[in-house]
C-alpha cells in the first residue's frame, strides 16, 4: 500500500472516541448548553449569533480533562497530514521551466523537501507518543497498577520508529557525511588554494540529485510503515481502554 492510499483508521477510530466521550461530558454536566445549541442548529441560527449566546452558558469545566487530549490529537492529524504532503512534494520533479523561473535547483528543491520531510514524521511519531501517553497516565493509570508497563509496551515500535527518524535527521543535518568526505580526502587545503569560490554547498546540494531514488524509498516505506504502526498502536490502546468505536460513530 502506498503512502496516498495509507489512511490512518486505528486513530481516527480514536479521535471519534474522544469526540464523543466529550460530547456525552458536556452533555452531562451542562444540559443546557447542548440543548440550547440543538435548537439553535434546528432553526439555522447565524454562527455569531449562536457563539455569542452560547459562550455566557458555559461555566468552563465543560471538558476540563478532554481538552488536552483533543488538542494533541488534532496535532498528531495536523502532522499526519504535512507528513504525506511533504512525501507528495519530494517525490514530485518540478519542470526545468519551473526551476529556472523561481531560481531554484532541483538539488535545492530535493534537500528542502526532503529536510520538511524530516521534520514532519518526527514530529508525528513525537506527537502520538505525547497523545498516547496522556491518554495511559488518565484512564490507565487509576484502575491498572502495572499501567506503565502498558504505555511502554504500546508505545515500543513508535519509539524505535522515531529514534530511527532522529537518526537519518542528524545525518541530514551533517550533509550526509557529504563533509566529513571532504576532510577525510583532504579537499579543504585543495577548495581555499585553488577554487576559494565554488559554493560547496551548491556542489553538494547538486549531487544530492542522484540520491532522490533511493531517499524516495526510504521516505515511501519510512512513512508507510510509520502510519500503519500508528493506526496498529491506536487499535490497541482503544482495545486496552474499552472503548468502541462504533459508538462513537452513530
Amino acid at each position: 500500500m502506498g503512502v496516498s492510499e495509507t489512511r490512518v483508521d486505528g486513530f481516527e477510530g480514536f479521535r471519534q472516541c474522544l469526540l464523543h466521550r466529550a460530547k456525552e461530558t458536556v452533555a452531562s454536566r451542562n444540559p443546557t448548553y447542548v440543548q440550547t445549541l440543538a435548537q439553535m442548529v434546528q432553526n439555522d441560527t447565524d454562527l455569531d449569533e449562536m457563539l455569542e449566546r452560547l459562550r455566557p452558558l458555559l461555566r468552563g469545566d465543560e471538558i476540563r480533562e478532554w481538552q488536552p487530549l483533543l488538542e494533541t490529537a488534532e496535532q498528531c492529524r495536523d502532522c499526519a497530514r504535512a507528513v504525506r504532503a511533504a512525501v507528495h512534494l519530494f517525490n514530485a520533479v518540478p519542470p526545468d521551466e519551473y526551476l529556472r523561473a523561481s531560481g531554484v535547483t532541483l538539488g535545492e528543491w530535493t534537500h528542502y523537501h526532503f529536510s520538511s520531510w524530516i521534520i514532519e514524521i518526527h514530529a508525528l511519531l513525537e506527537r502520538v507518543e505525547q497523545l498516547v501517553k496522556q491518554t495511559c497516565r488518565q484512564f490507565l493509570r487509576p484502575r491498572d497498577s502495572s499501567w506503565q508497563m502498558g504505555q511502554d509496551s504500546l508505545l515500543a515500535k513508535v519509539k524505535v520508529m522515531r529514534q530511527a527518524a532522529e537518526a537519518v535527521r542528524v545525518r541530514h543535518a551533517h550533509g550526509f557525511g557529504y563533509f566529513d568526505a571532504i576532510e577525510e580526502e583532504k579537499l579543504w587545503e585543495f577548495h581555499v588554494v585553488a577554487f576559494p569560490d565554488v559554493d560547496l554547498v551548491a556542489s553538494g546540494l547538486a549531487q544530492e540529485v542522484q540520491f532522490r531514488p533511493r531517499w524516495g524509498a526510504m521516505i515511501d516505506e519510512m512513512t508507510t510503515g510509520a502510519l500503519a504502526e500508528i493506526d496498529a498502536t491506536f487499535d490497541r490502546l482503544i482495545a486496552a481502554l474499552g472503548w468502541q468505536v462504533s459508538e462513537a460513530r452513530r
